[in-house]
């Protein structure tokens, strides 16, 4: 991270809501071409690129297919755990998380670059194969300042709705809890009034394998439910989506902020 970075946050970020063909289609397939369309941005001149020198992890969640293969659920762990799942699918469309996660991710890619970022990307495309394991290990060594895991949830009681966080816990991976618990915090409330979503909190987690391998600071948004079909239909629009974008880029400018100061 560059040490000599303007201290002027005072930025008022516009968001054009762009209601675009994205590749959330009803039926998407593994010939899909996802695109994120650029999104405008009004910020002060004099500080036009505020996340210049930063390096920020972006993990589109899941895959195409799911690897059922074990790994190492952290360093010297005897638990093994699957490299990948599926994800969640949405109940009334049938679009899978791995797709609007993907959707979501190139959007936010593309308006962090804006802001001077450079960001490190696990996925741009669906077909890929990478673990849990390895996408920690992408960013550990890309040397990011952090890394932000884009998935969505599901449950079997489909009127639960909301976004979550999840974070490293503070016994296992305590060199990192600090910093993802200011990133996971600035992160829910600015996420939660972008879209008018319920706010269930932030989640100390041990068990993840993205966690347990990171060496930088990381969370996992949880940007709704696709088990709920008012969330649901939400997610998959890119309006909305664009929303979700503009909550992300306020709370990590709010964290960089709090950081530097």
């Amino acid at each position: 991270m560059q040490t000599q970075i303007k201290k002027v946050f005072s930025i008022t970020l516009m968001f054009l809501v762009v209601f675009s063909l994205c590749a959330c289609s009803n039926s998407p397939t593994s010939e899909t071409k996802v695109t994120a369309t650029p999104m405008s941005t009004t910020t002060d001149a004099s500080s036009d690129k505020p996340l210049s020198g930063y390096v920020i992890g972006i993990d589109a969640g899941h895959q195409l297919k799911g690897n059922s293969q074990k790994e190492q659920n952290g360093p010297g762990s005897s638990v093994y755990k699957d490299k990948v799942t599926s994800g969640a699918t949405g109940n009334n469309s049938g679009i899978r998380e791995q797709l609007i996660n993907l959707q979501v991710a190139l959007k936010l890619q593309s308006s962090l670059e804006k802001l001077g970022a450079k960001v490190v990307m696990t996925r741009t495309v669906e077909n890929v194969d990478l673990s849990n394991k390895e996408r920690a290990l992408i960013f550990n060594n890309a040397g990011v300042d952090f890394a932000i895991h884009i998935h969505c949830d599901s449950s079997d009681t489909r009127s639960i709705h909301g976004i979550s966080i999840l974070i490293p816990d503070s016994k296992n991976n305590a060199s990192i809890y600090s910093q993802s618990k200011r990133l996971a915090d600035s992160l829910i409330g600015s996420l939660c009034k972008s879209t008018g979503a319920a706010n269930r909190g932030v989640v100390q987690r041990d068990d993840q394998t993205g966690f347990n391998w990171s060496n930088v600071p990381v969370v996992t948004v949880e940007m709704g439910f696709l088990s709920n079909s008012s969330e649901e239909s939400k997610l998959i629009a890119s309006s909305y989506q664009y929303l979700l974008v503009e909550g992300y880029v306020n709370g990590i400018l709010q964290y960089v902020e709090e950081e530097i100061n």
